[in-house]
């Protein structure tokens, strides 16, 4: 648990920094500034994410990438310090002693989660493995062919590997996903002033949800499994984005910040992608006001975060959206077959419906329900 404190102000102290510059940057470029210290180590979160992912193009994530990493946040609080010490005094002013007492009893709560608990079944199987191989290597052309589950490539995993202390500490140090869930439930600390202001919002329902997964997964924030970092990522755009329409916001910036959000989520859970229809507001309100130079901004910053996963999918199994083969590119040596792919595809979706048959995917719904509660009743 001391271990992953002292992790924690690693990651505070580097995103930070990181984020705080991006903000900055967009902020002079765009007229908007953010006020919320999460967002701001979302954002840095994010920009560190992405990074790590084109660095495992060219080498493996370990010591060289956090030193590059170390330099550049340091370079932005030495460039950024007299706005940065405003901001943060600014913002410990409105938090209050109560709220900072508060905040400190949930960085301990989450840190004890992180340092212990129940493993992801998936973690155990390729999770840890493939952080694995990102910190000694970066990317490996058809690494998929090895085992099959190396060709689920998540952008998450490359963010473990760089806070993963590779050369750095004895075991790895996979307390990111805890950290994310830290800055989740600071966020729902919103819910106690329900009591100031007398009436319920969606985003106290946002909230409040957030608060029961948090709940649900606390003993599991051990484990670097994809499927919380991307519902947590939700979560956390989920309930800014209410708050913005609850606070009638109009401008479309901060909705076109919260979209790479949900580029970034795709990136981590392709099952996240659907929620990328949320991208069409901003896009509407830009192309209204025609603001081509911010679309085409957004547009980039989108593409920036989208290709070094993309890359990574290529590489690692000659498939886009592996193991999805509706989008047949790419022709590499290494590239897994066809056949072999939609076999993998299909085991997703039945494991989804708990039948585990790839030959019953397309059991119609009267047949496959009746013996779905026959496996339950055995189970129970």
């Amino acid at each position: 648990m001391c271990m992953i404190l002292i992790q924690w102000c690693y990651f505070a102290l580097t995103a930070f920094p990181v984020g705080f510059a991006a903000l900055f940057f967009l902020e002079r470029r765009f007229g908007y500034r953010v006020k919320s210290q999460v967002s701001v180590l979302m954002a840095g979160l994010l920009i560190l994410n992405v990074y790590a992912q084109y660095f495992s193009l060219f080498a493996g994530v370990g010591i060289w990438a956090n030193v590059l990493m170390c330099a550049f946040a340091l370079a932005a609080a030495i460039a950024l310090r007299k706005r940065i010490h405003t901001f943060l005094k600014q913002k410990t002013e409105e938090t209050g002693r109560g709220r900072l007492l508060l905040y400190g009893f949930l960085v301990l709560l989450f840190a004890y989660g992180s340092s212990r608990g129940y493993m992801h079944y998936d973690t155990g199987l390729y999770h840890a493995q493939s952080i694995r191989w990102i910190e000694e290597y970066g990317v490996v052309p058809g690494l998929a062919n090895l085992h099959s589950r190396f060709g689920y490539n998540s952008a998450a995993f490359a963010l473990c590997a760089l806070f993963g202390g590779a050369g750095l500490t004895k075991y790895p140090m996979h307390c990111v996903q805890g950290f994310f869930a830290l800055l989740c439930a600071v966020k729902c600390t919103a819910l106690l002033d329900l009591a100031r202001e007398k009436r319920v919002r969606l985003s106290d329902f946002l909230m409040a949800g957030c608060v029961f997964y948090l709940v649900a997964v606390f003993r599991e924030l051990v484990s670097p499994a994809s499927d919380y970092f991307a519902m947590l990522i939700l979560f956390f755009v989920a309930i800014t984005w209410a708050q913005l329409l609850e606070k009638k916001e109009a401008s479309p910036v901060p909705y076109a910040f919260l979209s790479l959000y949900l580029v970034y989520a795709a990136t981590v859970k392709l099952s996240a992608a659907g929620m990328l229809l949320l991208a069409l507001y901003p896009a509407f309100l830009l192309l209204r006001q025609r603001k081509w130079g911010q679309i085409a901004c957004y547009l980039g910053l989108g593409a920036a975060i989208a290709f070094p996963w993309l890359a990574r999918n290529v590489l690692i199994s000659g498939w886009l959206f592996y193991p999805f083969t509706f989008l047949d590119l790419f022709d590499a040596d290494w590239k897994i077959s066809k056949g072999y792919a939609d076999s993998d595809a299909a085991e997703i979706q039945v494991y989804a419906k708990e039948i585990f048959d790839v030959y019953q995917k397309d059991m119609p719904f009267g047949q496959w329900f009746p013996n779905w509660l026959r496996a339950q009743s055995v189970l129970d």
